[in-house]
């Protein structure tokens, strides 16, 4: 259904989507979903206002699309804004996507590939703005031709998209609860006519941590993890992790997160497999790392999948097993991770696991390369395409 806004500087866009709360505008294309302006001139989005997550797709009737594009002026003199969050699937911000955005303060991109921009996508943003990038892709964007010029990258190495999205959203619901000002009982001065359970100090940690009282949320975390809750023992090992309001202490994350991970936590299954890959807060281990891989794997998540399929392809931690590989390369491949395009395509064109197939191969490696992966390209490149 085609949607117009009649008037001055009308634009037409194919749909609107609501995420989060928040609505915003679409156009349909051939490869996926294209953010674009409600109207041109200075109102755009002017009811658009503080935390504004761009969903990885999103759907029109029957279809599901991903979103691949910020379209040029998408945002333009959005003042409202405070946080931004683009997700992985974006691979192109068009010329002066947020221009004006004077309000902007986080700017969080979750890709490890830096989408293209233009000079001009963020002019007129801030110098207070900060960008925050994947912790394995802060080079990666300091070497770009563009994007050192946006704003300064946050804490650099150090910095962790999940953990920033994670505190923006829940400061998010806190305020959307509209909640009337109170005093906030602490794990030292709780009323006594409020029973302790577990939840219920699992959810004090959440109202403490979206307020940015990290130290106060570590406590009633370790108060609700102590007594089995699965959550609060997976944010418990993530404050750890970090050193959110306790000292870093990578062997107390390792042991929390396997708490957790026991109790089915896909994010501290997959934390934990990193754990152990690396060495982190305990001794490196490979099979460890393949099997936490694994259960979070089973549960869906893309970037499990991919791994379990390169643990599989080169024998890492599991028997080598090229059948299982090309099936955990398909099902991550499947929900678009360029890493598991890039390896499928490895296996078509060599053969691994599938009879080799050289129209396949191309296939996977062009998904892949769409994305910006280097591998996919130096195939492309090397084969003349």
């Amino acid at each position: 259904m085609l949607a117009v806004l009649v008037g001055h500087a009308a634009h037409a866009y194919d749909c609107s989507y609501t995420y989060n709360g928040k609505t915003l505008y679409y156009n349909l294309l051939v490869d996926g979903a294209s953010v674009t302006y409600q109207s041109y001139d200075g109102s755009n989005y002017q009811d658009l206002n503080g935390i504004v997550s761009i969903p990885e797709q999103i759907t029109n009737g029957s279809y599901t699309y991903p979103v691949v594009r910020i379209e040029e002026r998408a945002f333009a003199n959005c003042r409202g804004i405070t946080y931004l969050m683009v997700p992985a699937s974006v691979w192109q911000i068009g010329s002066g996507a947020f221009a004006n955005c004077s309000s902007l303060k986080h700017l969080l991109v979750k890709s490890t590939t830096p989408p293209n921009i233009s000079d001009d996508s963020f002019a007129g943003m801030p110098s207070t703005t900060v960008v925050y990038v994947p912790n394995n892709a802060v080079n990666t964007y300091k070497a770009d031709i563009r994007w050192p010029n946006v704003a300064p990258m946050a804490s650099s190495s150090t910095v962790d998209v999940n953990k920033v999205e994670r505190s923006v959203t829940r400061s998010a619901v806190e305020r959307n609860n509209a909640r009337k000002p109170a005093t906030v009982a602490t794990p030292n001065n709780r009323p006594s006519n409020q029973p302790s359970t577990p939840e219920s100090d699992f959810k004090k940690g959440e109202e403490c941590y979206g307020r940015g009282e990290y130290a106060e949320a570590a406590q009633w975390y370790r108060k609700a993890a102590d007594r089995g809750h699965a959550s609060a023992q997976y944010y418990l090992g993530d404050a750890y992790f970090h050193g959110d309001g306790v000292p870093k202490d990578d062997a107390q994350a390792v042991y929390w997160f396997g708490k957790a991970a026991e109790q089915g936590v896909l994010d501290a299954q997959y934390n934990l497999a990193i754990c152990y890959l690396h060495g982190k807060g305990t001794p490196q281990d490979n099979t460890q790392a393949a099997y936490w891989f694994l259960k979070a794997a089973e549960q869906g998540d893309a970037s499990a999948q991919v791994n379990t399929a390169i643990c599989y392809e080169n024998g890492m931690g599991v028997e080598q097993n090229y059948e299982q590989a090309v099936y955990w390369f398909r099902l991550s491949a499947d929900q678009d991770n360029a890493k598991a395009q890039c390896g499928l395509g490895r296996c078509y064109a060599n053969g691994f696991g599938v009879q080799q197939d050289d129209n396949q191969a191309l296939y996977w490696y062009r998904k892949a390369a769409n994305q910006g992966q280097f591998e996919a390209q130096k195939y492309l490149q090397e084969h003349g395409y």
